[in-house]
Order: structure tokens, then C-alpha cells, then sequence
């Protein structure tokens, strides 16, 4: 936007690096906001006396009118055939082969800031009583809730797969930016349209969901303590504490992950270590990933189930789940070269730390250090067992 003769303009320039002028879409009152998907701009535009939707095409030279109702229609975005605005508090979303315009909120709450992306919209919605992200997948017709912690949310993103938004989650801790992997379920609804639920696998409770009095809401692994709490994969202590620097035992581990890959405890009912008898409280889920072969035993018949786990363990640990759930990647061990210590990875750990490395599961204690042989603790554990049920949920 550009302004020129007393009002706002929107100035287009499609020559970058050749020179030239730019455009400028010069009539009367002021145009803002543009944004700009392929050949099609689009803006919110006061010409009429009240905000209205336009849209210009860069190949053919033609404006168009989207939205010019009495009413105020603000904040356009656009994607391929589809441009999304706020108009009286609610979304509309207008399909450009068809001129066809739809309501896709219509409720007496308010909601802001559209985004989309595909044929998925999100916006900040004020219908619990707070600022919530909210999500629509248009070939559905299916409408889903992002956020359910406490806190604010709002002006949210969406690329691919993936919603991004600021959150407060309370009066005294500062923003953030969050970020949501999302996949969404199939709907089993029998074909009737319409609908709303809930997205795989949303980000991890909250700070009002937050039952360890050890973990501060801005913690930087709060989101996946959290959520893996309130699944019972994780637990705390009785005395409501988390512990999340303590360091993890393998038989905390192997308890932890049985979990995340829901794994057959009732059928583990043979003792195959010595030093895990069946009255042992982590009998089962030893038994249990062993069988799986997500993990494995010591050569004297011993699993050890008291000794600590370090940072490589772990990571072998996360790689053979993704494989239990026939979930491979690439285990170039190029990709560690970016660590001093690599040398001190253990041999049989190389192919693990570098598909981990690979897929993006885990950096170093430092960008140049992965810190073989360092105790994991339990956040860490955590965090990579949240990007563990990411893959394959």
C-alpha cells in the first residue's frame, strides 16, 4: 500500500529484479491490507463508505468486487480459489470460479483473524470466553477447535499441515509463538455435512491443565509434560512434582513407552530377565518392549532396569518405536558431522542418532554438540516421546 494524493493506494509490482514501475491501482478512498496468492490480489477497500473486499488479477488487468454489503468486511486473505475476510465478527469465505459466499462461523461470538492455506481456514475465536484458534476444512465442511488451554490466542498462520499463533497464557507470563503439526480425522459421519471435533493429536493442555507444581507454564517442555499427563503415558509424584531435570531409568523408560505405542501389557506373563521378576512395577512394559524389540536386554540375561539412560539410548529407544510402527527414515551418518563429539556416539547407536538427526527428532546439547553419553532427563524424554506419537498417530 502506497499513499498517494491524500488516500492509501495499493501499489503492485510484478517485475522484481527487471526494472520498471510499479502499478498503482489509484482510485478514491483508501485501500489496505493487500495480500497476494498467484495472479490474484486482494485488499479491503473504503471507497464505498464502509470496508468492502476487492480483488484484482495481475494477467488480465480486471477488478473485482468480493464483498461490498452495507456491513464492514476486514482482514482478506486468499488461497487458490478461495478468499476468507471477517465481516460483523464472523468469517465468510467467497469461492472465486463460482462468485459463491459463505458464512462458515454464524454465531453470536466474535472471530478474527483468517488465514488459509489449501482448503483449511483459521482464525482467533472468542466463543469460550477467551481467544481460541479455531480450524474449517472446507471439503468437509467440518469446523475444529486448535487451542483448549487457558490463555489468549490469536492471529494464527496455517502452511501445509501446520498452524502457527501468539498465546498468553496468563496475565503475567509474556507471548509466545506456538506451533500445531495437525492431521485430521476422517469423517466417519456417514456423509452428513457439517460437523465439528477434534484435530490428531492437539497441542499439550495448558497452564489450567497443568498439574505439576514444578513445571512453570512458560517451561520450555510444558506443552508435552502436559499432554503426555493427561493421556497417562507420563506420570508425576505424589507430592504433585514433576521432576523434569531428573534423570530416567530404563525401567521408567520402557513404562513410558509402552504407553505411547499402547502396547500389549496382559501378555507379557514370562520372566526373561533375571533381575525383573514378575512383582517388579515395571514388569509388564519390559516384557512388553522387549518383545516388541524397541528395547533390549544386557548379554547376561540382565535388563537393568535401575540404570540411567543416556541421550544416545534414548534416541535408539525413539528410532526403534518409529520402526515397530513401520515408520522408516534415512540413517546417513553424514548428518553428524555437525557434532565434535560424533566420535564418542557409540557404534551401535550411529544409525539411530543419525536418523533421528535426519528426521529432525533431535539436535544437540549445543548446535556442535549432541553430548553422548549424558544422562536424558525426564523432559527430554518427554519431548521426544511427544514427537514420537506425532509420527505415527
Amino acid at each position: 500500500q502506497v499513499y498517494k494524493s491524500g488516500d492509501w493506494d495499493i501499489a503492485i509490482y510484478d517485475n522484481i529484479g527487471g526494472g520498471g514501475s510499479p502499478t498503482i491501482l489509484d482510485v478514491d478512498g483508501d485501500q489496505l491490507l493487500p495480500v497476494i496468492n498467484g495472479t490474484k490480489v486482494v485488499w479491503q477497500d473504503n471507497r464505498n463508505g464502509n470496508w468492502d473486499i476487492y480483488m484484482y488479477d495481475t494477467v488480465t488487468k480486471v477488478e473485482t468486487p468480493v464483498a461490498t454489503t452495507p456491513a464492514d468486511q476486514d482482514f482478506p486473505a486468499i488461497y487458490g480459489n478461495y478468499i476468507v475476510w471477517e465481516e460483523n465478527g464472523d468469517i465468510y469465505l467467497y469461492t472465486i470460479s463460482s462468485g459463491n459466499v459463505r458464512n462458515l462461523t454464524n454465531n453470536p461470538y466474535k472471530q478474527y483473524d483468517p488465514a488459509i492455506y489449501g482448503d483449511n481456514v483459521v482464525w482467533s475465536d472468542k466463543r469460550n470466553g477467551r481467544w481460541d484458534i479455531y480450524l474449517y476444512n472446507i471439503s468437509s465442511s467440518r469446523e475444529f477447535r486448535v487451542t483448549s488451554s487457558a490463555g489468549e490466542h490469536y492471529f494464527p498462520a496455517i502452511y501445509d499441515k501446520t498452524v502457527v499463533w501468539t498465546g498468553k497464557p496468563t496475565a503475567t507470563v509474556n507471548e509466545h509463538i506456538y506451533k500445531l503439526d495437525f492431521t485430521l480425522p476422517s469423517d466417519n459421519g456417514g456423509g452428513g455435512g457439517g460437523g465439528s471435533g477434534s484435530i490428531t493429536l492437539p497441542p499439550a493442555g495448558g497452564p489450567d491443565d497443568n498439574p505439576f507444581i514444578d513445571v512453570p507454564d512458560d517451561y520450555w517442555a510444558v506443552n508435552e509434560i502436559v499432554y503426555l499427563a493427561k493421556n497417562n503415558i507420563v506420570k508425576g509424584f505424589p507430592d504433585s512434582t514433576f521432576r523434569p531435570q531428573k534423570p530416567i531409568t530404563r525401567g521408567e523408560l520402557a513404562v513410558i513407552t509402552a504407553n505411547a505405542l499402547n502396547l500389549d501389557l496382559d501378555s507379557a506373563k514370562v520372566q526373561n530377565f533375571t533381575d525383573v521378576p514378575e512383582i517388579h512395577w515395571a514388569f509388564k512394559a519390559i516384557e512388553a518392549t522387549t518383545k516388541a524389540g524397541v528395547m533390549i536386554g544386557y548379554g547376561n540375561g540382565q535388563f537393568k532396569p535401575n540404570n540411567l539412560i543416556a541421550r544416545e539410548e534414548l534416541v535408539q529407544v525413539i528410532i526403534k518405536a518409529l520402526h515397530y510402527k513401520n515408520i522408516q527414515g534415512e540413517a546417513n551418518r553424514t548428518a553428524l558431522d555437525i557434532f565434535k563429539d560424533k566420535d564418542k556416539i557409540p557404534w551401535w547407536a550411529k544409525d539411530g542418532v543419525s536418523e533421528a538427526v535426519n528426521k529432525g527428532l533431535v539436535s544437540g546439547v549445543r548446535p556442535d554438540m549432541f553430548g553422548a553419553g549424558i544422562k536424558a532427563t525426564r523432559d527430554q524424554v518427554a519431548v521426544l516421546m511427544y514427537k514420537l506419537l506425532q509420527n505415527i498417530r
